[in-house]
């Protein structure tokens, strides 16, 4: 994976799968993610959450890399409780507080911004 390596995808204990991207994101990333938590989903039935933490948005690799992204979060939304991006980033400013598939921000501010 180019954008997350392996050791930075993994599923603590608590139920929480943890994001540390580093460059742009690829079709492999999503694919590896998958591999991750799938298994994971099918024995306990879903995440607690998802942390996505990175000192900016990296973006995609391609356009191919963007729809995978889409495919990826419309197969597991209704598995993941809770997601939380802890970045510096602007571009999470558009995120949604609360997506209509009930998904529940984080905390009430729904996105932490990271501060030095």
């Amino acid at each position: 994976m180019e954008g997350i390596s392996h050791d930075q995808v993994r599923v603590k204990d608590a139920g929480v799968l943890v994001l540390e991207p580093k460059s742009a994101l690829s079709a492999e990333d999503f694919r590896e993610i998958s591999s991750t938590i799938d298994p994971y989903i099918r024995e306990k039935g879903k995440l607690v959450g998802l942390l996505i933490e990175a000192p900016s948005f990296p973006g995609w690799d391609s356009f191919g890399a963007l729809i995978d992204h889409f495919k990826f979060v419309y197969d597991h939304h209704r598995n993941i409780d809770r997601v939380a991006a802890f970045t510096d980033s602007a571009f999470l400013k558009i995120a949604p507080t609360r997506r209509s598939n009930g998904c529940k921000p984080a905390h009430s501010g729904a996105w932490a911004r990271r501060t030095r």
